[in-house]
């Protein structure tokens, strides 16, 4: 699996496109129309390991602690497009009776409230 065998520009696995990709396939596996719960894990992980790689190509001199920071900024906007349409796409999925429902497990995501 992966975010690349979602195909397309998934970069990671909050992605769209990449849950459905799952779902599809953990239906498969299980031999079922549907499956009770849906969980999103940690999406603030996503950031985290953006920010991690990102510090190292400041600290061997590859990238501007400016040029991060830019990163992290675009990273997180992004990141959050996807969250968004990942939530429309299990509503969805709701909807369509393909899950029953879905939650978030977070160690500290916090989104802006507007």
């Amino acid at each position: 699996g992966g975010p690349a065998a979602a195909g397309g520009n998934v970069m990671h696995c909050l992605h769209p496109d990449f849950m459905r990709a799952e779902l599809e396939g953990s239906l498969s596996r299980l031999g079922r129309a549907s499956i009770d719960t849906w969980l999103v894990d940690t999406p603030e992980q996503t950031l985290n390991e953006l920010a991690v790689r990102l510090n190292a190509e400041v600290e061997m001199g590859d990238l501007t602690a400016q040029a991060m920071e830019k990163h992290v900024a675009e990273a997180k906007a992004s990141l959050l497009t996807d969250l968004v349409e990942t939530f429309v796409a299990l509503e969805e999925a709701v909807a369509g009776g393909l899950i029953g429902s879905y939650g978030v497990s977070s160690q500290g995501l916090v989104l802006p409230t507007s």
